[in-house]
Order: structure tokens, then C-alpha cells, then sequence
């Protein structure tokens, strides 16, 4: 390929706000920039099959692309649109050209990993083949200890909270047979240390967890998994040391 553009249902509310609502006959209703979010991110899996759930998918992002493709520009609105979702990591675009590549990275759309000591990365990876995810509610918190040799400890806490329903079986909220509870979200939890950092302790809801250390981008990464049922909650607790 010669590049990859990626976008998420944040950056079509944004563009769909310049451009006005779309139509498709695969949808009921128009689709607006108030109701976009929803229809692409949980809507659109309330059905028994991925075959229909992919037609539809397929047809709004055809609605939306022909409007991009043969609406008037409404240029300010547009600008307006594409800046803000560069701004807050909602368009991310890749060039096979390395010139093109670090004019993208000026503009901080090239997908670039960052990575900060305090507080650390921490990034989620769905392990269930349904679109729980959309139910997922996940805050991250990070306390540090001064110690008397001069290192320091810190704790990371993972709170998954899953608050989707137990049912009907779908796309959505998947089905019996799939190695998960119906409603149920599960994903890898990867948080990325300082470099010299040292695990100290791993533990999911208490429990030991997986205790698997990797590599990645020069720094050492704790993997746990997170598994919530429906409605419930699941937290994961990782423990370093860095030195002074």
C-alpha cells in the first residue's frame, strides 16, 4: 500500500457537523453528527451476524465518503473539523513516502508512540470477539513512594468497569459458545515502565495475574488480563521500582 488513513467515529461526528447529515437505505434514519458515535460504535452490532452488521457499516461509510467526495467544502467548518481531530489523536495517517511520513509527523497525525515515564503508557487490547469494549469504562491511576535509598516505587491501578447488559445475544454483546459469558469484556492490559524499571508485584483482582515482562520500543512492558462479566469490575495492580 501507499498509505493508510485511519479515523474513528469521533472524527466522522466532527466532519458530519460541517457536512450535514447523511442517508443511506441500510440505515432507518439520517445520520447525524448528535447520533454518529453511538450508530457506528454500538448500533450497528445490535443484530445476530457480522455479515449484516459489516453491510451496514459498509453503506454509512459509503454515505459519508460520497459526501466528502461530491458535497460543497464548507472550508473553515472543514479545517475546523480536521484540526480538532488531529488535535486529540482521531485521524492518524501512514505514508509509504518517508518525506510525506515526517511532514505527517509535524503535524502530528503519523500515529507516533510517546512514550512517558510519569505518568506511564498504558494501552488496552480486546481479547472477546464481541464489541463490549463500547460498555468499557477504564480509569488509571499511578501513586509513587520516595524510599530511603533514593528509588522510588510506584503503583499502578487499573480499574476496568464493564456495564453492559447481560443480553440478548449479538454482535454487540456476543453469543454462548464463544468461550465468554455473554456481555462480557476481557483485554490485555500493557503498561509501559521506565527504562530500569523492575517489577515488584503483578496481580489482577488480588489474584496473580499472568506476570508476563516484554520489550517494546526500548522499554520493559507488564501484560495482565482484565476479564469482567457483565456488569462487573476488574482491576489489575502493578508495582515498580525505578532507581533515584
Amino acid at each position: 500500500v501507499n498509505g493508510v488513513i485511519a479515523v474513528d467515529p469521533v472524527w466522522m461526528s466532527y466532519i458530519l457537523k460541517a457536512l450535514g447529515p447523511v442517508r443511506t437505505p441500510a440505515w432507518p434514519e439520517p445520520i447525524t453528527t448528535h447520533h454518529v458515535k453511538n450508530i457506528v460504535s454500538r448500533d450497528v452490532y445490535m443484530v445476530k451476524n457480522t455479515a449484516t452488521s459489516n453491510v451496514i457499516q459498509t453503506a454509512i461509510a459509503n454515505a459519508l465518503s460520497d459526501a466528502i467526495l461530491h458535497r460543497h467544502w464548507p472550508l473553515r467548518a472543514l479545517a475546523t473539523a480536521m484540526s480538532r481531530s488531529a488535535n486529540e489523536g482521531h485521524l492518524k495517517i501512514y505514508s509509504a513516502d518517508p518525506a510525506e511520513q515526517v511532514i505527517l509527523g509535524q503535524l502530528g497525525v503519523d500515529g507516533a508512540v510517546h512514550l512517558t515515564d510519569n505518568p506511564p503508557l498504558v494501552t488496552f487490547n480486546g481479547l472477546v470477539s464481541a464489541r463490549t469494549g463500547y460498555f468499557a469504562q477504564r480509569t488509571i491511576q499511578t501513586s509513587t513512594v520516595k524510599n530511603a535509598d533514593g528509588t522510588s516505587t510506584v503503583t499502578v491501578t487499573v480499574t476496568l468497569t464493564n456495564t453492559a447488559p447481560k443480553g440478548p445475544p449479538s454482535v454487540l454483546l456476543g453469543h454462548p459458545g464463544t468461550g465468554y459469558p455473554v456481555g462480557t469484556f476481557a483485554a490485555t492490559v500493557s503498561v509501559y515502565l521506565p527504562v530500569g524499571a523492575k517489577v515488584i508485584s503483578s496481580s489482577v483482582d488480588g489474584q496473580l495475574g499472568v506476570q508476563l515482562t516484554q520489550q517494546e520500543f526500548g522499554h520493559p512492558v507488564v501484560d495482565q488480563i482484565v476479564e469482567a462479566h457483565a456488569g462487573g469490575t476488574s482491576v489489575a495492580t502493578i508495582v515498580y521500582s525505578i532507581p533515584s
